[in-house]
């Protein structure tokens, strides 16, 4: 290593660090003082002495080239969330950031990206912070690839979600919404209130998941809702989201009922199917006028 002092085409004086790579390759970096060539050649030598060296051509690489593979590589990642980390870098990432090189991406131009974000009316906090927990796990694989030295998403808390409480409905207002709905929903309505069922759950039960005996329903699937409206079965996200759940005895009649009425024949038809037939859609909930809300 060698830091050599000349003069650029302004007749300013310009200090280079010249340095070889591991396998011999020459490079070269340039500063406007001193000091800063002393430091970058420090810490060059020091990260070499430690093993944490990383080639200066690999973090070459732009964010959005690397987040495209990043993606690709996840072939075990759900569709919804594929279509989900998809927007975030397309709306909220890339646009800033995209065609900054890896290496040049530092805490500093985090924190602005992050902060700019932040005082904007859209997206909001909670999608903010989802944008910056993928942004942190694309460089922290970035890291692992040895393509930077280390992740420049340190902000404190920057990935924290804090949603405010949602309102919960009384029993009172379940049953009459119950009551008011189309009788085909009315059992999906109780189910869900009482055993905590989620959409995409009510939507992949089937006969066979249902035992009236025994007083059970078994979760061991669920139906996700493309964005281009194609849906998709997938299992639970989670070990502990494939569960056998106790129905309340109270809404054994209603299903009894249900079972005879509306749900699919065959030990797997579905439980609550769509008045068009397959599973249901968030449409099929929402009233003429409103957007889905479910």
């Amino acid at each position: 290593m060698s830091i050599h002092v000349r003069t650029n085409a302004s007749g300013t004086p310009v200090y280079d660090v010249r340095l070889r790579t591991p396998d011999g390759r020459l490079y070269k970096r340039t500063f406007r003082t001193r000091k800063e060539a002393d430091t970058f050649q420090a810490r060059e030598k020091a990260d070499r002495s430690r093993g944490g060296w990383v080639d200066p051509r690999a973090g070459q690489l732009q964010l959005a080239q690397y987040a495209a593979r990043w993606l690709t590589q996840r072939p075990a990642l759900r569709p919804r969330t594929v279509e989900l980390y998809e927007s975030l870098l397309r709306r909220h990432i890339l646009p800033d950031l995209g065609k900054v090189e890896l290496s040049a991406l530092t805490t500093a131009t985090v924190r602005a990206w992050h902060a700019r974000l932040l005082v904007e009316a859209r997206p909001g906090p909670s999608t903010v912070a989802k944008c910056y927990r993928l942004l942190r796990a694309i460089l922290s694989t970035a890291v692992e690839d040895e393509l930077i030295v280390k992740n420049p998403c340190i902000l404190k808390g920057a990935g924290v979600e804090r949603p405010e409480e949602r309102p919960v409905a009384t029993l009172a207002q379940v049953h009459a919404l119950a009551e008011a709905v189309e009788a085909r929903w009315r059992a999906m309505i109780l189910l869900a209130t009482f055993t905590g069922l989620r959409l995409g759950e009510l939507a992949g039960l089937t006969r066979r998941h249902v035992d009236l005996l025994h007083g059970t329903v078994k979760v061991v699937q669920q139906v996700q809702e493309l964005s281009d409206g194609s849906r998709v079965v997938v299992p639970p996200k989670t070990d502990a989201g494939r569960r056998t759940v106790a129905i309340p005895p109270h809404l054994l009649p209603d299903l009894e009922a249900h079972l005879g009425a509306w749900a699919e024949p065959g030990a797997d038809g579905l439980l609550f199917p769509a008045p068009e037939g397959g599973a249901i859609r968030r449409s099929n909930l929402t009233p003429p006028g409103l957007a889905p809300c479910l």
